[in-house]
């Protein structure tokens, strides 16, 4: 599932920085035309599109995080 960063809590966070459900995994991230692959130390910022994978629970969670 694609989903958008529009928390504004998030922007310039790391990953590392934010608890992300164990169930799913962010697979891979998007900006400005670049795709890529995000680890620890990746920064979201708002507006990137993030590629996550989980069960329905871990979905549910990632929108909430991610969108808030």
């Amino acid at each position: 599932e694609e989903i958008i960063v529009r928390k504004r809590a998030l922007h310039k966070k790391k990953v590392r920085e934010i608890a992300f459900p164990a169930a799913g995994s962010l697979v891979i991230q998007r900006r400005d035309g670049e795709i890529f692959i995000p680890h620890g130390d990746t920064e979201l910022l708002l507006g990137d599109f993030i590629t996550v994978i989980g069960n329905q629970s871990a979905l549910t969670d990632f929108r909430g995080i991610l969108e808030g």
